[in-house]
């Protein structure tokens, strides 16, 4: 997803006014309540967030439909779903979020929150690469249960995978030919990534 920065003057957008100040997340829960985009939390501060682009979006539905037919034991989850960072008090929505092995576990709100991802995808869009690679990746590294980040380029043919191989050790492996399988290893599958770029004309 895209997202939007503001100023020190306020904004308007959709039924929301975000200051530049910091939260409560009592406030924050009634901000996303009467929103028309969702709003990441950033420990008070808030980051609201926009529409991606038509590629963007069929990346984003075609991987989701394939993963969720694939699921098997896991459960695949939209960008409905908050994940809730606790070691730095932040609630972000990633693009897809997958649950293997354990329970889903959700803090009980008026949002889904959930707690503990197994792997988290985001599809890449020039405004928010870096924070995708930087930012939120050092937040979800802080979770016991994470164990997989993948990072799907929307302008050009790349996946970036990241898998963890002990608790501070990762290993990384990028896919960008039209042959190559992307391997989502938490679920035991393998797209092809001519799969997961077949609508989009790049």
């Amino acid at each position: 997803m895209k997202s939007v920065t503001w100023g020190l003057k306020r904004y308007k957008m959709g039924a929301v006014r975000i200051e530049k100040r910091l939260y409560s997340y009592e406030e924050y829960i009634d901000l996303l309540g009467s929103s028309d985009f969702k709003i990441e939390y950033l420990d008070g501060q808030l980051r609201m967030m926009s529409g991606g682009s038509q590629a963007h979006a069929s990346i984003n539905d075609l991987l989701q439909g394939e993963l969720y037919f694939r699921r098997g034991d896991c459960k695949v989850r939209g960008s409905n779903v908050a994940v809730y960072v606790a070691s730095s008090n932040r609630y972000y929505f990633p693009d897809l979020t997958v649950v293997c092995a354990n329970k889903q576990q959700y803090i009980d709100a008026s949002i889904a929150q959930l707690v503990n991802p197994t792997m988290i995808v985001e599809v890449l869009s020039k405004g928010t690469e870096h924070i995708d690679r930087g930012e939120k990746f050092h937040a979800y590294f802080s979770i016991p249960s994470f164990m997989e980040y993948i990072l799907v380029d929307s302008r050009s043919v790349r996946v970036d995978a990241f898998y963890r191989e002990a608790p501070d050790s990762w290993s990384m492996r990028s896919y960008y030919r039209m042959n190559d399988e992307v391997e989502f290893r938490s679920m035991g599958v393998k797209l092809p990534i001519s799969v997961i770029y077949a609508d989009v004309a790049l």
